[in-house]
């Protein structure tokens, strides 16, 4: 039969002589290569030529062994390497998948366990895993901000405890505070902020007194340093804070009382206050408390003094100053108590000219000051005397030209400073001082002339005044403080020498409305109210010689407008009181600003920190610098008493139905009225 269809192609494997298809790669009977196998046609024979009966055996043996053989042994290498090359390239190919495939779904983990961290605001365990997250989306860059969020996080951290270490508690509450925004659960943390709020409610609030007016219990309340709350035996909504020692362990109220209290063994009347309405009269008069850590230790009525005045405490003893409106002089007549008893002693003569100008406290002394002749003669004259507690034993010190209105002593006592004016044809103002313990074997001392000003009795822009600078480090410094039209300039003297060591030159306050300024409690600052051509500002100035230098910051506050300002407790803020002058539009409260001091004296912004009431009567102050440094206490419009840190945080209600509040361990002494 003729062959008339392509024939197929066929393929003899080298090995075995089975015939396979020409497509085939392996052979279907021995299972080797067919890479290279001639695709002849059955019908071609090869060069040389087979024997028909042959078997494959036989005519592999007729084949040449030398090259022949080599070429087919490479072929047969190179197609089985080739075959696991490829086997092996794939294995790797699907292991490199796997690994990605895995890789990628761990970095996805990660990335999304590292989104639950951070919102959690765990930035440690976030950093973490958008580490391992690799360069998925924007890893990198969550990682960065986790490490930077923990790095400030552990900067905070230990500001806070070596903060509390050192009873900052201020900086420890605010690094604390921030530490908590971060992250609110990072170690202990939250325990020792608790710990250190606790401790400033408690400790920083040691001596603040307040006056509730309304309510079941009105009237005195103090707290002590383990934050426990004394109401005051007998106190009522009218009572105020008469007199504070040093230390504020001993202070004076006034309490109501009636004709009964007054009948006590060796007395029928209060010898300052007569009794002219018969026994059902109602009066006030003054109780002395001591307390100790605990507590009250123990509280003393004492009727024979009269319930308006106002106290000093001396070394052994307490200064009471009661007002005279009765007898139509003018100024406070002075008694001297030692034992708190019924045996007090006038030390003052106000009808015979005779006045305490200034007192000693430390050493127990005064300064008795006489005039001589009539005001407007040109023999007016004024003597000064040093004397006892009870103006025993009085010492002329000096025949000082008209009248003496200011005066005060030295903290170290050596040195008396005081201010006289003659009023003549022109009116003359002078500061002196004056040596109260000569150090040169008993001479009479002799007063050193610092400044003196004159002007014509119509003007009224013109202004002298003078304090001590309080401190007991250094020897004694005085500031006088001298303004004539819109010019004021600060000097500070050595009285030794008389001689001006420090000279500020500047704008007045533009009207004389008393400013309260202060010095810081190392004595080397002064902070004011200035008022400059379009503007007011609050100044510091260093007040060491050979240091000049000020510090000014925008206050929001009129001309007309009263500023009393006060150094914190720490020394790191200066605190402004803005009140509105006593007049029809005085308005009702008052708005207290602080200033951060940093260090080296730099003021940064003024912040408004507080709104409190404003009361309008010195003895029911609505603002009050507790001791320990921390925090403000204000009474607001509302009578509610409220305290804050310096920095305007922190605000928290302490009491409601608050007239008045006192710092009874605050520093008298760091304050000027100019």
């Amino acid at each position: 039969m003729p062959h008339n269809e392509p024939q197929a192609k066929i393929a003899q494997c080298p090995e075995c002589g089975a015939r396979n298809f020409g497509f085939a790669s392996f052979c279907i009977a021995c299972g080797e290569p067919l890479d290279g196998v001639s695709d002849t046609p059955p019908s071609f024979t090869p060069n040389p030529p087979y024997r028909a009966n042959d078997t494959a055996k036989e005519r592999r043996r007729e084949r040449p062994t030398y090259l022949p053989a080599l070429n087919d042994l490479a072929r047969r290498f190179f197609s089985r390497w080739q075959s696991w090359a490829g086997l092996l390239a794939f294995g790797l190919l699907l292991a490199y998948v796997a690994y990605d495939w895995q890789m990628s779904a761990a970095e996805s983990d990660a990335y999304r366990d590292g989104m639950a961290a951070a919102q959690a605001k765990d930035w440690d365990r976030a950093a973490a895993k958008f580490n391992l997250a690799g360069d998925l989306r924007d890893a990198k860059q969550k990682s960065n901000d986790a490490h930077q969020q923990a790095q400030k996080r552990d900067h905070l951290y230990d500001q806070g405890t070596h903060a509390s270490s050192r009873g900052d508690w201020h900086t420890a509450i605010t690094a604390l505070e921030q530490v908590q925004t971060i992250q609110p659960a990072y170690s202990d943390s939250a325990d020792r902020l608790a710990q250190a709020k606790d401790h400033v409610l408690n400790q920083g609030l040691d001596g603040i007194t307040y006056l509730v007016g309304d309510g079941p219990a009105p009237g005195l309340y103090v707290r002590n340093e383990r934050g426990r709350t004394l109401h005051l035996d007998g106190s009522d909504k009218y009572s105020t804070i008469r007199a504070a020692s040093p230390d504020g362990k001993s202070f004076i109220y006034d309490r109501p009382s009636s004709q009964a209290e007054y009948n006590l063994p060796g007395s029928n009347a209060n010898p300052l206050a007569p009794d002219p309405f018969g026994p059902n009269r109602a009066e006030r008069f003054p109780a002395l408390i001591r307390l100790d850590d605990s507590g009250v230790v123990n509280i003393i009525d004492l009727p024979q003094l009269g319930g308006a005045g106002t106290g000093v405490f001396a070394r052994n003893g307490l200064w009471w100053y009661t007002p005279q409106p009765s007898t139509g002089a003018s100024g406070y007549e002075v008694y001297f108590d030692s034992q708190y008893s019924w045996a007090a002693v006038r030390v003052s003569d106000l009808m015979q000219g005779r006045r305490v100008v200034a007192t000693d406290p430390p050493r127990s002394r005064v300064i008795i000051a006489e005039e001589i002749a009539e005001r407007g003669d040109p023999t007016w004259s004024t003597r000064l005397y040093l004397a006892g507690a009870t103006g025993d034993t009085p010492s002329l010190l000096v025949n000082a030209p008209g009248e003496v209105y200011q005066a005060s002593i030295s903290a170290g006592g050596r040195w008396l400073l005081y201010v006289t004016q003659r009023n003549l044809t022109d009116v003359v103002r002078t500061a002196w001082a004056i040596p109260l313990d000569p150090e040169n074997g008993g001479e009479a001392p002799h007063p050193r002339k610092l400044e003196t000003l004159e002007w014509s009795g119509v003007q009224s822009d013109v202004s002298l005044s003078a304090a001590f600078v309080p401190t007991d480090h250094v020897p004694a410094k005085i500031v006088v403080s001298r303004i004539k039209g819109n010019s004021e300039t600060l000097t500070v003297y050595d009285p030794d020498t008389a001689r001006p060591e420090v000279v500020w030159p500047g704008w007045s306050a533009g009207t004389l409305h008393r400013n309260l300024s202060a010095f810081s409690l190392d004595g080397l600052s002064l902070a004011s109210r200035r008022q400059e051509v379009n503007r007011t500002v609050l100044q510091v100035l260093t007040l060491k010689p050979g240091a000049a230098d000020a510090q000014s910051v925008y206050l929001q506050a009129t001309p007309d407008q009263t500023v009393q300002v006060q150094f914190a407790p720490r020394n790191d803020y200066v605190v402004a009181s803005v009140q509105n002058p006593d007049s029809a539009n005085r308005g009702h409260t008052q708005a207290v600003y602080a200033a951060h001091e940093e260090n080296g004296g730099r003021l940064r912004e003024v912040k408004l920190i507080a709104t409190a009431t404003m009361t309008y009567d010195s003895d029911m102050p609505a603002v009050a610098l507790p001791i320990e440094g921390s925090l403000l206490a204000y009474v607001n419009p509302s009578q509610e008493l409220h305290t804050v840190f310096y920095d305007g945080t922190g605000d928290t209600l302490l009491a409601s139905n608050v007239k008045a509040v006192w710092s009874l361990k605050a520093r008298r002494d760091l304050s000027w009225w100019r």
